[in-house]
């Protein structure tokens, strides 16, 4: 890019920026207004690394906004013959939900700015946290997005680089992340055909995410929740509620003990070549 063409690329990346800005506020200011969202998906594929940033935490904020406010955005709603007005709009949203997650994602994943794909990674992580805690709030019932956290996780594995891989050991630290990354991790490994390409970087992947876990030795050490609090007061606890919590497996600490040694075993079973295990024992 020439130094000429530099002033004409700034100001058109500040007024796009001002524009993601704009149509971000109308969309959290008036229910109205949700096609703007829609809006702001076109400027994820920018060519500057600013506006995409920008695109992907704007529409991350509108989305924890609207999954705080309107639950029933993120779960899929009834055949459209049967709906509702308002059940109309859900649908919409879920469907747009959905396309944030796959875009998100892809930012994630493949994004040549680290800048970039951290906001993004971070964003779907704070998608995990929020679905949950709506989700409890509206139903008294404590979930792990298993589905939205299993699609974090093989975007990690899939990935050609370490960089994510490190990030993601702020988030193993907590109990129920790491119970459902390792069993997501387990599934995957001895799914995989080994015949495929980058195997090497797959194995790679897997091997980081595992080093990250510490594993707690007493059933005390299990307290530490990403997607809210299972362990309530249990005078505030439901009677359902408390049913449906003595049949979880999330705060057992021989459930975590069996999925770490699934995972380890898992791996252990690929075909790990000579020198990489060397790497790994020293």
């Amino acid at each position: 890019i020439s130094n000429k063409s530099a002033p004409f690329i700034q100001v058109m990346s500040d007024k796009y920026l001002a524009e993601i800005e704009g149509l971000k506020l109308k969309a959290i200011e008036s229910e109205r207004n949700a096609n703007c969202l829609v809006d702001l998906f076109p400027y994820l594929p920018a060519a500057e690394d600013a506006v995409t940033e920008a695109a992907v935490a704007a529409l991350c904020e509108v989305f924890v906004y609207y999954v705080e406010n309107y639950y029933d955005c993120v779960v899929p709603a009834p055949p459209l013959q049967c709906m509702e007005p308002t059940q109309i709009f859900h649908s919409w949203m879920h469907e747009n939900y959905l396309r944030l997650i796959q875009e998100l994602l892809h930012v994630m994943k493949s994004h040549r700015n680290k800048d970039v794909q951290l906001r993004s990674f971070r964003c779907v992580m704070k998608l995990v946290k929020v679905e949950a805690s709506s989700h409890q709030s509206t139903h008294d019932k404590f979930i792990v997005p298993v589905n939205l956290l299993s699609q974090v996780i093989t975007c990690l594995v899939e990935s050609n680089t370490s960089f994510l891989t490190n990030q993601f050991k702020t988030f193993m630290k907590y109990d129920d992340v790491r119970l459902y990354a390792l069993k997501h991790m387990s599934k995957m490994m001895a799914a995989k055909d080994m015949q495929d390409q980058g195997n090497e970087e797959f194995i790679l992947r897997n091997f980081e995410l595992l080093k990250q876990v510490k594993m707690p030795n007493m059933q005390e050490e299990i307290h530490k929740f990403y997607c809210g609090d299972p362990v309530q007061d249990p005078a505030a606890v439901t009677a359902k509620a408390s049913k449906v919590l003595a049949k979880s497996d999330i705060t057992k600490l021989e459930v975590h003990r069996h999925k770490f040694s699934d995972a380890w075993l898992a791996f252990l079973r690929l075909p790990v070549i000579v020198h990489k295990i060397r790497v790994i024992v020293l």
